[in-house]
């Protein structure tokens, strides 16, 4: 696959004449239409300004970079981009025409440690280059130099484990300035203003989050190393040195989609919601645009509620997540997305660690990867107790929180936000040690041993306006019934309207319900469905049967419809709701109230339910005549749904009624004839007090009495 560049180096004396096209607007979330104009920087070697190219990503220090002058050699290095390219920029000081420069570009994991042309430098970053653009000042033949200034664009082969130079075709641009000087009489005329670079975002994979170095080194007969750099690094002191980069400028992310929240962390220490100020409109808090609207920018630390920042000049704690909305217009100096985010800074030196909202089991804090590298979750520690095995991460595209599992390797980019769980009342704060840094792809596929008997189904609920994939049934070695460390709760997601589905058991709505992958007994898992602002149609899917025992019978049960779906027969069921919520219709209010991180059960029965029937109970059933019986209650404690299941050795009337321990009569479940066989009934007990009651079972002469606890 071809790269295609274009770039100039130009002279000053050589400046064009620049139209700059500015975007002003009104108000953030005003309706008014307007016409986009994207203003691309132009490569010719002139610097288009600010106002297009944005401030820059890393200042050079200034000290001297050439060893025979005092000057520097470069003093900034600017990033942007549009819909199509990267541009790369550096603004030259001093150079002499033999000198050479080259930009490092890191976009994934894998790329080379040796320099493309050698020159006595070697890449030491912690995820190196896979594109290197490389390119001389001017023409020196005599000093290895090509007869005329050259540039070239080097992609990392994995395979080959070399540096693949890329081919340009016809319509390809490469235009240079030759450099005038004469280095042998000492006599240079600095006429270089900047190097300036575009490369298509197709050809560099489309990467979400970009990493880049500027250097100027010398040339290949005197193999002089680095003479300097930006951001600043290693430069050769003495005629000969061999040099090291190792020093991007904080990497950048890009935000693309349509208008909404993110969940984001700064990949810098001491980093304030100011560093980001210039690439998006930060309004409603001090400093911001617009003081006086609604905060577009929260955060939910050990507090437990959302909060604004003070002001723009806040500094966000190392490791600390927070939420973002962005506008996809150009009103109010705002800009359409894609737009590119920006901290300057370097990242933490040390181990970070995040004070948690603790005290209690079932607590959220917003959190996120403190470092300028990819970060493995699996290498963060609690202090005191423990964290859920669950990671919380808003996916904006399908408009749904998706659910990793931490444990197994799972790789996070910088820049990225993720709410944990607590799982007792003892946990204080979280730590993400150094160690946890990584060069491997940020991919949900993992890359440590797979942990034995464990199988994963997954959920999805959508309509023509709707998504949620935020629900998952685990069946893990060690789980129980209870509320233990692979559950997770439900979030509320970040949208004015929404439909989603949960598990309702143990007196919560989860989006991760774990039961035991051992299991031994009839278990059925009840779902709560939750429309706020939409009606109408929705599928419920589900996916990974193959990776639980092939004997296990799972039925879907609507009780509103009084249907059952065999879930190996089937891929989805197709079903019919109304709103149950009015849609809000401020975007910036919704992380308020009391339902703003966890969802809530609602006091009213469950319209879904799941009924697992593992192997053991099959095959018993199979082999063995029916017997009269009455199992356990499920979930137990519960609150405010439980199922009863029983078995009728014949046919009969049958009576199922729920007494207080003083034996006062206060629900009759079943009262009427029923086949021989296995059946199941819900008690709603929205309406009862907390407490213990006994539920009986009476058929064909027979009774059983069972006890069960209702927990509000």
């Amino acid at each position: 696959m071809g790269v295609s560049l274009q770039i100039k180096i130009n002279f000053l004396n050589q400046f064009m004449e620049k139209v700059i096209r500015l975007l002003m607007g009104v108000l953030f979330l005003s309706m008014v239409s307007s016409v986009t104009v994207i203003a691309q920087p132009v490569i010719d070697g002139t610097f288009d300004g600010t106002e297009i190219w944005g401030e820059p990503v890393a200042i050079a220090d200034g000290k001297e970079g050439l060893i025979r002058h005092s000057e520097p050699n470069v003093d900034s290095l600017f990033i942007t981009q549009d819909d199509t390219y990267y541009y790369f920029a550096a603004r030259i000081v001093f150079v002499t025409s033999w000198q050479s420069w080259g930009f490092t570009i890191n976009t994934k994991s894998g790329g080379g440690a040796e320099e493309v042309w050698g020159y006595n430098i070697t890449y030491g970053y912690n995820d190196l280059p896979d594109y290197v653009i490389r390119g001389t000042f001017g023409r020196e033949p005599e000093h290895g130099n090509p007869a005329r200034p050259v540039a070239e664009v080097f992609e990392w082969n994995e395979t080959s484990s070399n540096w693949d130079k890329q081919q340009f075709g016809a319509a390809d641009t490469l235009a240079y300035t030759e450099y005038a000087s004469d280095w042998k009489d000492d006599v240079t005329i600095n006429q270089i203003d900047f190097v300036e670079v575009r490369l298509p975002k197709s050809n560099l994979g489309n990467p979400v989050v970009l990493k880049a170095q500027f250097y100027v080194g010398g040339d290949v007969v005197g193999t002089h190393g680095t003479f300097d750099a930006v951001p600043d690094d290693q430069n050769a002191r003495s005629w000969g040195d061999a040099t090291t980069l190792d020093n991007y400028a904080s990497p950048l992310v890009e935000i693309s989609g349509d208008a909404g929240w993110r969940l984001l962390s700064f990949p810098t220490a001491g980093a304030t919601i100011r560093d980001i100020s210039d690439d998006t409109p930060v309004q409603g808090i001090t400093g911001g645009a617009d003081a006086g609207s609604s905060s577009n920018v929260k955060i939910y630390d050990e507090s437990g509620v959302f909060e604004d920042p003070a002001s723009v000049s806040t500094v966000i704690d190392s490791g600390l997540g927070f939420a973002l909305y962005f506008y996809d217009n150009t009103i109010n100096e705002s800009s359409e997305l894609p737009v590119t985010l920006h901290a300057n800074g370097s990242e933490p030196s040390s181990d970070v660690t995040v004070p948690l909202y603790s005290g209690a089991a079932n607590q959220f804090t917003l959190v996120g990867n403190p470092f300028a590298s990819n970060y493995n979750t699996n290498s963060i520690t609690a202090t005191g107790g423990s964290i859920q095995n669950t990671i919380g991460l808003w996916n904006d595209a399908t408009g749904s929180y998706s659910m990793q599992n931490r444990t197994t390797s799972y790789v996070i980019p910088p820049w990225q936000g993720f709410w944990v769980e607590t799982s007792d009342a003892s946990v204080t704060s979280i730590t993400f040690p150094t160690s946890g840094k990584t060069s491997s792809d940020t991919t949900g596929t993992f890359f440590s041993k797979t942990v034995n008997n464990r199988g994963d189904i997954h959920f999805t609920l959508s309509s023509a306006t709707t998504y949620d994939e935020a629900l998952r049934l685990a069946f893990r070695e060690g789980a129980t019934f209870g509320y233990d460390s692979d559950d997770f709760g439900k979030l509320t997601p970040l949208l004015a309207s929404y439909a989603t589905m949960a598990f309702a058991s143990n007196g919560m709505l989860k989006s991760v319900e774990s039961l035991p992958y051992d299991l031994d007994q009839e278990v059925t898992v009840e779902l709560q469905l939750q429309l706020v602002g939409v009606s109408g149609e929705f599928t419920f899917a589900w996916k990974g049967l193959e990776t639980i025992p092939a004997e296990w019978e799972l039925t879907l049960h609507d009780y509103e419809m009084d249907a059952s779906v065999n879930m190996r027969d089937a891929s989805d069921y197709v079903f019919t709701s109304s709103t149950q919520a009015r849609a809000n219709p401020n975007p910036l209010s919704l992380l308020t109230g009391p339902a703003a991180v966890a969802m809530k059960a609602k006091t009213e029965g469950n319209r879904f339910g799941i009924t697992i029937r593992p192997t053991s109970v099959s095959s018993e059933l199979d082999e063995k005549p029916l017997s009269f019986g009455l199992e356990q209650n499920y979930p137990n404690p519960f609150n405010p749904s439980t199922t009863i299941s029983y078995t009728l050795e014949t046919a009969g009337n049958v009576n199922i009624s729920v007494y207080t321990l003083m034996g006062q009569k206060v629900a009759t479940l079943v009262d009427e004839a029923k086949t021989a066989g296995t059946h199941s009934v819900r008690w709603n007990a929205a309406e009862a007090a907390s407490g213990m009651y006994y539920y009986r079972l009476e058929a064909g002469g027979q009774s059983i009495t069972r006890k069960m606890t209702l927990i509000k």
